[in-house]
């Protein structure tokens, strides 16, 4: 996977890099209701792939993304992992979906879609695959897919211009609870480090019924009072030990993502040191 990643897929800026997402994996219509726009469009870009329509995959970029990776070069990568990846096994409903952004020094803001497909264990895989397709700000054209973080399928490094808000490898350390937060009743899915190559995040998931709706702003609003009830409640020094153990640097901001039940859909954010100081 390194020499997809060459210098001149690049963005001047030091932002992105171009990688070719490996589409392994069909969607059904009816897997997921459309959440939004950018949703329907990342959907529809991985089923096109997985089906063999390259030329209608590639037209969903953004002509930024298509001068730095032409079809001539798309379709046959897609092509060869596509064939690959089919012995591996996985199914094809999408068990969750997420959404989350970054916003960068340039002001730019990068939507990030993450989706969790359903390995096949006895075939000695992961529990699951993730895959993420992003966009810039709210546009509907893609900036890139990512290779999902998977052990068996990507061989390369990330690099200072790699984003990513998912590794497709997590660490569960807690299972479902409820927390009682500013006497209301936080049903929690799973408390769990998210590694890449270095670090980890601690994450914590809960069921959440306005997730699939809910704003950057509402969502940064309930998750602060989250993430100061698990620090308070020594959540932090479990999730130190784990990355320890795991040897990855736990990450000064603490994810949660708020899943909407029935649908395994939401919205994910991270919670800085500096958000909770007040």
């Amino acid at each position: 996977m390194k020499k997809q990643c060459k210098p001149r897929w690049l963005i001047k800026s030091g932002i992105i890099c171009w990688i070719l997402v490996p589409l392994f994996l069909s969607v059904t219509a009816d897997a997921q209701p459309i959440a939004d726009p950018q949703d329907h469009v990342a959907r529809s870009f991985i089923a096109a792939v997985f089906n063999g329509n390259y030329k209608q995959a590639w037209d969903l970029f953004d002509p930024e993304a298509q001068k730095a990776t032409p079809l001539e070069q798309f379709s046959p990568i897609a092509r060869k992992i596509d064939s690959v990846a089919k012995g591996f096994g996985f199914g094809q409903e999408i068990m969750e979906f997420m959404r989350g952004f970054r916003t960068y020094q340039t002001g730019q803001s990068i939507w990030v879609y993450t989706y969790k497909f359903k390995g096949d264990v006895s075939k000695g895989m992961l529990p699951s695959a993730l895959i993420d397709v992003a966009f810039k700000d709210r546009q509907t054209t893609l900036v890139y897919g990512i290779v999902p973080k998977f052990p068996a399928l990507s061989q390369s490094q990330p690099t200072s211009n790699y984003i990513s808000t998912s590794s497709g490898k997590e660490i569960t350390l807690e299972k479902e609870q409820q927390w009682l937060v500013d006497n209301k009743t936080i049903n929690v899915n799973e408390l769990a480090l998210i590694l890449d190559n270095t670090t980890a995040l601690f994450a914590i998931k809960v069921w959440d019924e306005e997730a699939k709706g809910i704003t950057q702003q509402r969502a940064k609003e309930k998750a602060i009072p989250i993430v100061k009830y698990a620090i308070a409640n020594g959540y932090l020094p479990k999730a130190e030990a784990g990355a320890s153990q795991a040897k990855r640097k736990l990450s000064e901001g603490i994810g949660v993502a708020f899943i909407q039940p029935g649908t395994h859909g939401g919205y994910r954010i991270i919670i800085a040191p500096a958000d909770i100081k007040n």
